[in-house]
């Protein structure tokens, strides 16, 4: 049983680390998305491309680029809002990655350097 035990188990959290980067996969390219539309849209419009911030409060994440906001949970895997420009999505209780908001070039990245953004980008 240990054996069995032994074998499973890397493969178990790793099944759950691959999923919870496929969910953040298709999060950044829903995210990303509602920023060009948002910006598509201003284009149309003759609006300013500007958008101060992505959503109103830190439970409706997204809320101002998304029809269907990412609502802020603490189940793992999740998203959490640090301040306007600061999101965090957390892949368990050990490993999080942090993306900015740049409202200026309407971009939301995380840091190239650091080594979960490296896999997510990949």
């Amino acid at each position: 049983m240990a054996v069995i035990t032994s074998i499973a188990l890397p493969k178990l959290f790793s099944t759950s680390n691959e999923s919870s980067f496929i969910k953040l996969r298709s999060d950044i390219a829903t995210i990303q998305n509602g920023i060009t539309n948002y910006r598509k849209n201003s284009i149309m419009k003759n609006l300013p491309q500007t958008l101060e911030n992505l959503d109103e409060d830190n439970i409706k994440l997204f809320s101002n680029i998304l029809e269907r906001p990412i609502i802020a949970t603490k189940e793992y895997p999740f998203w959490s809002k640090e301040d306007d420009y600061s999101y965090i999505f957390h892949f368990n209780s050990k490993n999080e990655l942090e993306f900015i908001y740049n409202p200026t070039h309407l971009t939301f990245l995380c840091d190239t350097k650091n080594t979960l953004c490296q896999k997510v980008i990949e």
